[in-house]
C-alpha cells in the first residue's frame, strides 16, 4: 500500500481545488529503472481508473496504483517535501534499494 503524509495530502487537496478536479485520483507508477536496479517512481493526476486499479483513499485524496505495479510499490510513501534546495513531492519506499549509479 502506498501511504501519503498529512502535509502531501493537504498540497494535493489544493492543487485539485484550485484545478476544479472532480473524481480524479492520484496515479503513482515505476518509471523505470537505473542500471544499478534501482526503481524510479511518478505520479500524476488520472480521471481514468479502471479495474486493473486498486485506489486508497488518504483523507479524500484517492491514490491509484495498477495492480501489477503494487508489489514494487509496497511502502512506497509520498510526502511534500521543502528545504533550502527543493520544493515538491517526494515518493520514497524503504523496501528499495537505493541508487548506486548516480542517476536519483
Amino acid at each position: 500500500m502506498v501511504t501519503v503524509t498529512e502535509t502531501a495530502v493537504t498540497q494535493l487537496r489544493q492543487i485539485m481545488e484550485t484545478q476544479s478536479m472532480e473524481n480524479v485520483g492520484v496515479r503513482v507508477f515505476v518509471k523505470g529503472q537505473c542500471g544499478c536496479g534501482a526503481v524510479h517512481y511518478g505520479m500524476g493526476f488520472d480521471d481514468n481508473i479502471t479495474d486493473q486499479d486498486d485506489v486508497f483513499d488518504h483523507d479524500g485524496v484517492s491514490v491509484v496504483v495498477n495492480k501489477e505495479a503494487g508489489p514494487t510499490l509496497d511502502g512506497a510513501m509520498i510526502d511534500y517535501v521543502v528545504s533550502d534546495m527543493r520544493q515538491g513531492f517526494a515518493i520514497t519506499n524503504p523496501n528499495s534499494s537505493g541508487c548506486g549509479c548516480g542517476g536519483h
